[in-house]
């Protein structure tokens, strides 16, 4: 069979046609988000011609989690990154949300080995909203690691936390670092 003739003509490259006229330039148009942009105008922006809206902290010390019935918010004292001023040293353990839409969140924290027990940990928002909580069983002679994440329609002005409890029946070590405990809310669209 001649080349072609089964899906119908070959057509010399470069001649199809272009589904987006004009590339994207990032240079060009490139909306750069401050705290004086209200939520209406952030809708009309498209994805595309956006920089990145979110922040990532993580505590550089470890923190003693108590074993008692309480959740313990989780304190953070270092950027990696915070484009849009989510998070203030003066509300360690929350960032606070510049624009209403849908919001990727997330935490991840590190406890030290211990044998007994379980470990929880969960997203809140405003002080009041559990938005997602997991448990783990505990991994006796290696860390235990715990982590949630997922999308949320937040509000402008709305805070989350991310807090945490174990029952191990003593005070129990969250590890210092980036690689060991991070919280995280990144911004991905008004809707």
């Amino acid at each position: 069979m001649p080349r072609g003739e089964k899906f119908g003509p070959v057509r010399p490259f470069g001649s199809f046609p272009r589904l987006n006229p004009k590339p994207f330039d990032p240079r060009e148009s490139v909306f750069i988000p401050d705290l004086g942009v209200d939520d209406s105008k952030i809708r009309s922006v498209s994805p595309r011609k956006m920089r990145l809206i979110g922040a990532k902290v993580y505590d550089s010390a470890t923190q003693a989690i108590a074993d008692d019935a309480a959740y313990h918010a989780l304190v953070f004292d270092t950027e990696a990154f915070d484009q849009g001023d989510l998070f203030a040293s003066a509300f360690n353990t929350r960032l606070t949300i510049p624009y209403t839409g849908i919001w990727l969140v997330s935490v991840f924290i590190s406890y030290a080995p211990n044998g007994s027990g379980l470990r929880r940990l969960r997203l809140r928002k405003n002080a009041a909203t559990v938005l997602i909580e997991a448990i783990y069983d505990n991994l006796n002679t290696v860390n235990t690691t715990a982590s949630v994440a997922a999308p949320f329609l937040l509000t402008a002005g709305d805070y989350i936390e991310a807090e945490t409890r174990q029952n191990s029946t003593g005070n129990l070590n969250i590890l210092a670092g980036e690689d060991d405990n991070f919280f995280s809310a990144i911004f991905l669209g008004a809707i």
